[in-house]
This record gives C-alpha cells, structure tokens and sequence, in this order.
C-alpha cells in the first residue's frame, strides 16, 4: 500500500546562475554541502517550502565547512 512506503524528503538546489539541480535525498545533500558543492549562498527547495531559502538560512547551516550555525546552543 502507498501508506506503508517510506518517502525521503526531496531537495533541489540552485547557483546563483539560476541552474537547477536533484532531486537529492537528505543524506546526499548534506554530502554536497561537506564537500563544498552546495554553499551557504546557494538555493535549497522542497515541494514542503513556499519559496527558495538560502542554504545559510536553513538547517543545513550546520553543516558548511565555517563549522558555525544559527542554530547551535550559545
């Protein structure tokens, strides 16, 4: 039954060329951003999302190479 399969969230990410790209799983978009394809200026979106959001402004902030996210505890 469909109720019963797993759906991965799915991302897409843009450059600032507008150039679109994915869809990528959570796992693979965090592996983009650590090895530095997809930067904190970058684009992320999800079929969930009303809108393109900055990676820097997102929850994969946490994982840019600068070690440092909004969302750390102070």
């Amino acid at each position: 039954m469909a109720e019963d399969i797993k759906s991965d969230k799915i991302w897409f990410y843009a450059k600032s060329s507008r150039e679109k790209y994915g869809p990528y799983t959570d796992d693979e978009m965090i592996k983009l951003i650590r090895n530095g394809l997809v930067t904190g200026r970058d684009y992320i979106w999800m079929v969930d999302l009303d809108e393109w959001i900055l990676v820097e402004n997102s929850i994969y902030n946490y994982y840019l190479s600068d070690g440092q996210s909004v969302y750390e505890s102070e």
